[in-house]
């Protein structure tokens, strides 16, 4: 995927699809809708804000649904609809507590003593849901991580 020298170290980002899907691993795009949507598109020229969202892959997910959360804590508190069968990968409630979960079919290494910080878009809000966030031990991991 990505590999660059840093002094005398060559560091190393590798993603080893595990089963077959159609969730794609694309570079992040610089610019969102809202960014170029302000006045004049001023905020386009925000270089900090550009660099952090184009510092980035995406995992896109496959199939069109919608989640309705009903505040309760249990797995079934969130019910999925979607137009065909929900894929493997696809969005499930796996903690309860609220909380949308993917499996993510990729398997990521990075070079010793190198790990992953996992979250979700830089600078690209979605109503009424967050992503969280975490570090994934990517040197030495034998398996790959859910999204939330």
């Amino acid at each position: 995927m990505n590999s660059y020298v840093e002094g005398t170290t060559t560091l190393n980002l590798q993603a080893l699809q595990i089963y077959p899907t159609k969730m794609r691993l694309v570079p992040a795009l610089r610019t969102r809708r809202w960014i170029e949507e302000t006045d004049q598109r001023f905020a386009t020229r925000c270089l900090p804000m550009l660099m952090a969202n184009q510092s980035a892959w995406f995992i896109l997910n496959h199939f069109a649904f919608c989640a309705t959360w009903n505040g309760m804590n249990d797995k079934a508190a969130i019910s999925i609809q979607a137009s065909a069968p929900v894929p493997h990968d696809g969005a499930t409630s796996h903690f309860g507590c609220g909380i949308l979960t993917w499996t993510i079919p990729y398997l990521f290494r990075t070079s010793p003593g190198y790990n992953l910080l996992v979250r979700g878009p830089a600078n690209l809000p979605k109503d009424g849901i967050s992503p969280l966030e975490g570090i994934v031990e990517t040197d030495w991991a034998c398996a790959t991580f859910t999204m939330n």
